[in-house]
């Protein structure tokens, strides 16, 4: 059968995008394509917003591929436009089969499985469940005995048995990234930028987090071997400027990062890399020398605060004087970090909130980022927010962590779009700035990860972010 993966497009250009230059390959889809080539279907992907692609174009794209099949990929702030996407797909051919996946889709399955446009949405992870379910639709088959999927028969919604967790990661096909335009996935708008999963899950359980939604609060990995052919794979043929790990918490088992890392000096791989830390609460400094040793040159951290009584309230287990000291050996390692805070959580105060934004101008991180917090579906955040009355924005195209959406005790919806604003403003816009990028800039050279003939574009991806934060 042919089917066509999509991307759909968010109704607002993401944070990561905006200031960092960062458009990643959405490779779920990827992994969902490898294990349906390897079922004998044939593929296509479209990533319509990395390809800078509307809907005339997906209409054009269903009319010549002709696919038995529409795969949308949706998260809550893509979820109207895809939405749009498999009505337009409807109109083209009334007896293409829509599927939908990912986060969105498995905590509101009942919700949209109810949309006329909408023939199956797959649970959880789907690399098993898709195969089951094009080769039912293939056979003409029902799919009552398919897990980890709901569908409509009749007037009926019929939620079939959840699908159990893969156990065995090494199992699954790498993704097919020969589907994706790779010159379009780029960091600070001129690196070409890889990406790899090596582990899935947490371990935090954090309340306003999707991930325990598809995972509960459950962390698997590949096996070190396993990461690294495909490091390997990746390095040979697709030889990126930068391969990202996509992993929630990359660094759960630090056994497990010492072993990659070893494997990585053992095959001799000279591979720029980066990842998600969650190592705050002790520094993990050896661990983190070790990564830059081998390549580790981009590093992010889920601090969440820069409130001390934030944390706390939060339950994070790190002292601020930790997360000072973790950001500061990475930075004398000449790595860029990347720290993620959360701004206006209920009970935070105006008062609490600048002083996260101060600890990020102290700790001069590269690219401090700064969130609003957002009630998914499915968390108990959402829930939370729900029966206290704090959502105060509905439209789930908003969703996106930059839209203020829900008011608390002490932040209306005005105040908390102003501090978010002050907060970019201050740690981007400001003199001292300067030195910070600067610095930077002279690392990345004397590293080898760009060239000279290369420091025009990066200033103008550069001179690029800080004209779009100067516009929020």
């Amino acid at each position: 059968m042919r089917v066509l993966l999509v991307q759909p497009h968010a109704a607002e250009e993401l944070i990561f995008k905006r200031v960092i230059g960062l458009q990643i390959q959405p490779i779920g889809l990827g992994y969902i394509a490898s294990s349906l080539q390897e079922a004998g279907h044939d593929v296509r992907i479209t990533d319509l917003p990395a390809e800078n692609k509307d809907v005339q174009d997906f209409a054009n794209h269903i009319k010549t591929y002709k696919p038995d099949i529409l795969g949308l990929y949706i998260a809550t702030y893509r979820s109207e436009n895809a939405l749009e996407l498999m009505r337009t797909a409807k109109k083209i051919n009334p007896d293409i089969k829509t599927v939908c996946g990912g986060p969105h889709s498995s905590v509101v399955a009942e919700q949209l499985v109810q949309n006329d446009c909408v023939d199956v949405v797959v649970c959880g992870e789907g690399e098993i469940t898709i195969k089951e379910v094009a080769n039912t639709i293939e056979q003409g088959d029902s799919l009552t005995d398919v897990k980890g999927v709901v569908y409509q028969k009749g007037n009926e919604v019929m939620v079939n048995e959840p699908r159990p967790l893969i156990e065995d990661l090494d199992s699954l096909p790498l993704p097919a990234r020969n589907l994706f335009d790779r010159d379009r996935y780029r960091l600070m708008d001129h690196l070409n930028i890889a990406t790899v999963v090596s582990s899935r899950g947490c371990t935090y359980g954090c309340n306003y987090c999707t991930v325990p939604a598809l995972y509960g609060n459950r962390w698997r990995a590949r096996s070190p071997e396993n990461v690294v052919d495909e490091m390997e794979h990746v390095q040979k043929k697709y030889n990126p400027d930068i391969l990202m790990f996509l992993d929630d918490n990359f660094d759960s088992d630090e056994d497990r990062v010492w072993d990659i890392c070893d494997e990585i000096e053992k095959r001799d791989i000279e591979l720029t890399w980066g990842c998600l830390s969650g190592g705050l609460q002790d520094g993990k400094p050896e661990l983190t020398k070790r990564m830059s040793e081998v390549g580790c040159k981009v590093i992010g951290y889920n601090l969440e605060t820069g409130s001390q009584k934030s944390i706390d309230t939060l339950n994070r287990g790190v002292s601020l004087q930790q997360a000072k000291e973790a950001l500061e050996l990475s930075g004398e390692l000449g790595m860029i970090r990347i720290l993620n805070i959360v701004i206006g959580f209920p009970g935070e105060t105006e008062e609490d909130i600048r002083q996260s934004i101060q600890f990020a101008k102290d700790v001069n991180v590269e690219f401090p980022l700064f969130f609003l917090p957002t009630p998914y579906p499915g968390t108990d955040f959402h829930k939370t927010a729900k029966r206290q009355g704090m959502i105060e924005e509905l439209d789930w195209e908003k969703y996106t962590t930059m839209n203020p959406v829900i008011e608390t005790e002490y932040l209306d919806l005005d105040t908390l779009r102003g501090l978010n604003k002050e907060a970019y403003r201050e740690c981007y816009l400001s003199l001292n700035s300067i030195p910070r990028y600067t610095k930077m800039t002279k690392n990345v050279i004397q590293d080898g990860w760009i060239q000279l003939k290369d420091l025009p574009q990066l200033i103008v991806g550069g001179g690029m972010m800080f004209l779009n934060i100067s516009r929020f």
